[in-house]
């Protein structure tokens, strides 16, 4: 099956002059005791419709941060102290908690690494689905119906009977096909991947960057990859924006970057890749 949009077609949209998301001069900081420390400094990126970009850095660089950030996720002691995101011309610092819980997966959807701790043990994973689109109010019925074609576009064979079953049921690659069908459920224009494949083995992540990838291209929505990997970044991403030590140290596109690193921190994740020669 080919997962569409319910209101649109799979072209993906021409690029268009403002961004759909734009990040700029985040600082994020966790107070401790005796302190403050800054985990996020002074960081900036678009992303644009249709664009994949992956946001790259070892760990500890901020990455993974600035994603929970940018979706208003962080736990505390975590606050964003200075900079502006704004989404099609929303300042999404500034929304109320409800206005904002609403752009969650509306707008806007994030997967994380661990797709185990992302699912409830509790619940049949055709249920949390629903719940997703129940939660922004789509009727039970059609939320089912919506449920059942989303596990079956992200791979998920022999639906009928998998909609009823538990995560435990699943293996690592299928929970997380389960995790980004339910990231899709409300048809967000953005979504924000973090690490999605770090937990799975080398052949069940290629297939879960593959269907990244044709999301995107089936969709026309804009991915934001969050990963340690340049490898990942060669294989999925139009741009890239190099993190280190909570700032950006470099951005571009992936041809740019990859032929010309004008950051020492970018020529050594690059000479790290494996290389067939």
């Amino acid at each position: 099956m080919s997962l569409t949009k319910e209101t649109s077609g799979t072209e993906i949209p021409a690029p268009e002059a403002e961004p759909l998301l734009r990040v700029d001069g985040l600082r994020t900081e966790f107070r401790v005791p005796g302190g403050q420390v800054t985990a996020v400094n002074d960081v900036s990126f678009e992303v644009r419709p249709g664009q994949v970009l992956g946001i790259v850095g070892e760990s500890g660089s901020g990455k993974s941060v600035t994603a929970r950030s940018v979706m208003r996720m962080l736990r505390a002691p975590g606050e964003v102290t200075a900079g502006s995101v704004t989404y099609g011309g929303t300042d999404l610092l500034a929304l109320p908690e409800r206005e904002m819980r609403t752009w969650r997966g509306s707008k806007a959807a994030m997967v994380f690494q661990d797709p185990q701790a992302a699912l409830n043990p509790t619940m049949r994973v055709g249920e949390q689905i629903v719940e997703a689109m129940t939660a922004h109010g789509r009727g039970r019925t059609q939320a089912r119906q919506r449920a059942r074609e989303l596990l079956e576009a992200v791979g998920i064979p022999d639906v009928d009977t998998k909609i009823d079953h538990y995560p435990h049921q699943f293996s690592g690659g299928m929970r997380q096909r389960v995790v980004i069908a339910i990231a899709l459920a409300n048809d967000p224009a953005l979504l924000i991947a973090d690490e999605p494949t770090t937990a799975l083995d080398v052949t069940i992540q290629a297939q879960i960057l593959g269907l990244l990838d044709r999301l995107r291209r089936e969709l026309g929505i804009a991915v934001a990859i969050i990963t340690h990997d340049m490898g990942v970044v060669a294989e999925l991403c139009t741009d890239v924006v190099v993190m280190y030590a909570g700032r950006t140290v470099e951005k571009g596109s992936v041809a740019e970057v990859f032929a010309r690193p004008r950051h020492p921190y970018t020529a050594a994740l690059l000479r790290a890749m494996p290389r067939i020669d």
